[in-house]
């Protein structure tokens, strides 16, 4: 992770204690978190003077063994809540096999499990997820909804709905599908 400091205009790197690398990063209440390789969420608590940083540990694992996790900051018109979603990966098949999504309890630090976004769909990418509201009078986005993008191979798009548990691919051209998205572009209501 690294800082641009624009009285020096130039980068400072922070490197991490932790022995576990971290996969996912979000800014959140004046705060940086993030949620290492075994799942575990931490408040990374900068000192930009000195280019040093201290750990807090907010959660444990709640993922088990997992193929990828992602941390989804909502903005308040969605609830501004900490989330973190678990994407199972049938490696074999090259095909995503489960979303699970957890909302943090910030009193106690456990993680509840989510089974409806109600109004709401969620546009999952690393270090970009967004978890966005969906009025009815768009039909462009579907009410909970994940929509994921391949992290890693780029040939596995699509929706998932969290109702019926379904999955539905994206309607991608093949052109587009050989080089994988890094993002999405914020959905417009």
């Amino acid at each position: 992770m690294a800082f641009y400091r624009l009285r020096n205009k130039k980068w400072s790197p922070f490197f991490t204690n932790s022995t576990n690398r971290f996969e996912e990063a979000v800014f959140y209440k004046g705060h940086f978190y993030a949620v290492d390789d075994i799942g575990v969420l931490r408040r990374l608590l900068f000192d930009i003077d000195s280019n040093s940083y201290e750990e807090e540990v907010v959660s444990v694992d709640i993922g088990g063994n997992t193929s990828y996790r992602y941390l989804v900051e909502s903005s308040s018109s969605c609830g501004g809540v900490t989330m973190m979603v678990v994407r199972r990966f049938d490696f074999e098949r090259g095909k995503t096999e489960l979303f699970e999504i957890f909302k943090l309890d910030w009193s106690n630090g456990n993680w509840e499990e989510v089974s409806n976004l109600g109004d709401q769909a969620l546009f999952l990418a690393h270090c970009d997820s967004k978890l966005v509201s969906v009025s009815l009078d768009n039909p462009e986005y579907r009410q909970n909804t994940i929509y994921f993008i391949d992290d890693v191979f780029a040939e596995d798009f699509g929706m998932y709905n969290l109702g019926n548990r379904y999955f539905e691919p994206l309607k991608i051209p093949s052109s587009h599908m050989r080089h994988p998205f890094c993002g999405w572009i914020q959905p417009a209501a």
